[in-house]
């Protein structure tokens, strides 16, 4: 028989968009394929690990291997790869891996993966590893091993494989992570610094999304507002701002940009039992290398009593200006520092 590869590419494409599996008639019918070439071609495709088959009754269904062919494996070039067969001898490995791993390729190829100083590290052998992929399917897993007196970390898939001529066996693809593992270390050590300063401020700390719904709160704000953080976290932070303030709040924060990140907002809020409270933050709009908002942080505090003071002020003037009385105030030097409209014109001065 001529294998023709266009047929059989169109046979694994439509195996591909029905997951659910197809008979030799169903393909043969939908592929306009004899269904005795649609056999032979299946049945290579069966030794070579491209496809499986299973018996639903006296129905032969097919479907595209979960297995990866073992030809395939090696296009990955920037894996550290380990190949063993059903036995856990190993077949073969690509350069990166001897590269990586202290061990000769003649000493390696053809031995028993047990009894090779590679198999065992901080709590994991390969052997067991593939043991498990066999059985299982598909696992990833971490492992850490000592080179040259300094701890990695590596990241492995393995894989149930196939070999070229049908034959089954195990794939390894090891990343070293151990740089980003060492980055993860430092985000976490910065995060927890980052939550112990802003858990012990009194001042009220949040940060918010693009959407403006909370992302974080801390313990001076839960505090302060008498919930629980998750009462809060997922929550706009226009939730608790009065209708007619709204518009106005949001307008602002969104008016943030890379060159302008920073502005001071100041609005109302009302507590259970009604009473006004006002608010004022420094909200931060964070953007990214690329200048893509991330995310905004706020730092607020209550200023009530301030407002208060600076409208007692305010009322204050207003009825020493507007009263008929002549009113003058001096200091204990007697230095004029105060005269209302009426005092000028009692003394005839001018205003």
């Amino acid at each position: 028989m001529i294998l023709d590869q266009e047929k059989i590419t169109r046979i694994k494409r439509l195996l591909k968009v029905k997951p659910k599996g197809l008979t030799i008639s169903e393909i043969s019918h939908n592929l306009k394929i004899n269904r005795n070439s649609v056999a032979k071609y299946l049945e290579i495709l069966l030794i070579t690990g491209h496809v499986e088959m299973k018996m639903y009754g006296n129905a032969k269904m097919y479907y595209l291997s979960n297995r990866v062919p073992i030809s395939s494996m090696f296009k990955f070039a920037n894996e550290l790869i380990l190949v063993l067969d059903s036995d856990m001898r190993v077949v073969e490995a690509n350069d990166n891996f001897f590269s990586y791993f202290p061990v000769r390729k003649e000493d390696l190829i053809g031995s028993i993966i047990s009894t090779s100083p590679i198999n065992s590290g901080d709590g994991f052998r390969l052997d067991d590893l593939a043991r498990s992929a066999i059985e299982t399917g598909e696992i990833s897993h971490e492992i850490a091993l000592t080179r040259d007196g300094t701890v990695t970390c590596l990241y492995v898939k393995v894989l149930p494989s196939v070999f070229d001529d049908g034959a089954t066996g195990t794939t390894f693809l090891f990343e070293d992570v151990t740089g980003k593992k060492e980055v993860e270390e430092r985000l976490r050590v910065s995060e927890a610094k980052y939550r112990a300063i802003v858990e012990n401020q009194t001042e009220m700390v949040n940060r918010f999304d693009k959407d403006l719904n909370l992302l974080f709160v801390n313990p001076a704000i839960t505090r302060y507002f008498g919930l629980e953080e998750k009462d809060l976290v997922g929550k706009s932070i226009l939730d608790s701002i009065p209708a007619q303030e709204r518009d106005l709040v949001e307008s602002r924060i969104r008016s943030l940009t890379p060159g302008n990140p920073l502005c001071i907002i100041e609005h109302r809020s009302f507590d259970k039992k009604e009473e006004c409270h006002w608010h004022q933050w420094a909200i931060q709009a964070l953007f990214n290398d690329r200048g893509i908002l991330v995310e905004y942080q706020g730092v607020g505090r209550d200023i009530t009593e301030q407002k208060k003071s600076a409208e007692a002020i305010l009322i204050k003037n207003f009825a020493l200006a507007s009263s008929l009385n002549g009113i003058g105030i001096a200091d204990l030097s007697g230095n004029v520092t105060y005269v209302n409209s009426a005092f000028l014109a009692m003394f005839g001065y001018d205003h």
